[in-house]
């Protein structure tokens, strides 16, 4: 099973009434001034959710982030290099996946490197789903197993109920938006795609991460097409943390069947 970054946070929403104030006394009537026009003009928008101020609703961009991905095929790549503080490696999540939601099909895969005794572990997952069933190969100390993924009453699970809409990220996007301020620092136009670029105001203190600091990339469409966070956090020493986060070939993305799948046992329980 994919394993996930999950960071505990704390929210802490304090609610503000507005102030009251005492009845106004009886005045004579009198001609009001007439009030000049505003001249004041709103930030310009970029994107559900963003403006030239930064992103201003989180909830927005990550509603349109994953109503985008979920409506075509695109491919997801995510890294995760978490380094002690001398500059050794702790571990590397590598997760590349190709999805195309009109035919039910995905593939994935995750690469893992975790130092476990000072010694470095390597696992791998391999997922795939045909639209109607899912596979999965699971490689541990150069042993590989080969299984369909089934209920715990014996049926295939299908596809859908494996990734749904996982790797799209909206939730952290939000939650990652929601907590870390930014400001808005440029734009540039691709293959007549609008993209507008943001980065945190200053490095946010998340406890238990620290120095958290996060640039993104993201479409007129409301995609965020890149994302990267890096963080301190400190546990039995300091360990700094990289992710990197990458969406692309949207719509232009296939899912092919990958050989190993041939060598699952679809009668075996």
């Amino acid at each position: 099973m994919f394993r996930t970054l999950a960071v505990a946070v704390l929210l802490v929403v304090a609610g503000c009434n507005a102030p009251t104030s005492d009845p106004a006394p009886d005045t004579a009537t009198v001609t009001p001034a007439p009030v000049p026009e505003s001249t004041a003009t709103s930030p310009e928008v970029f994107a559900p959710g963003v403006t030239g101020d930064g992103v201003t609703t989180p909830t927005r961009l990550a509603r349109a982030h994953a109503r985008t991905l979920e409506a075509t095929s695109y491919t997801v790549n995510q890294t995760l290099v978490q380094r002690l503080d001398n500059g050794t490696l702790r571990s590397r999540y590598v997760t590349h996946a190709r999805f195309a939601p009109e035919q039910g099909r995905f593939r994935a895969s995750l690469q893992q490197v975790d130092r476990e005794e000072g010694d470095r572990v390597r696992r791998g997952t391999r997922r795939f789903g045909d639209g109607e069933r899912a596979y999965v190969a699971n490689t541990e100390a150069n042993d590989t197993t080969y299984r369909l993924l089934r209920y715990p009453d014996g049926k295939p699970r299908p596809p859908s109920s494996v990734h749904v809409r996982n790797l799209t990220n909206s939730r952290a996007i939000e939650r990652l938006f929601t907590l870390v301020d930014t400001r808005t620092v440029g734009t540039f136009t691709q293959n007549g795609t609008r993209y507008v670029r943001v980065r945190s105001s200053e490095s946010a203190a998340l406890p238990p991460l620290q120095n958290v600091t996060l640039a993104a990339t993201i479409s007129e469409r409301g995609v965020v097409t890149q994302y990267r966070v890096e963080y301190d956090v400190v546990r039995t020493g300091r360990v700094e943390a990289t992710i990197v986060v990458s969406y692309t070939d949207l719509g232009t993305t296939t899912v092919d069947r990958p050989a190993w799948v041939d060598r699952v046992n679809e009668t075996a329980t």
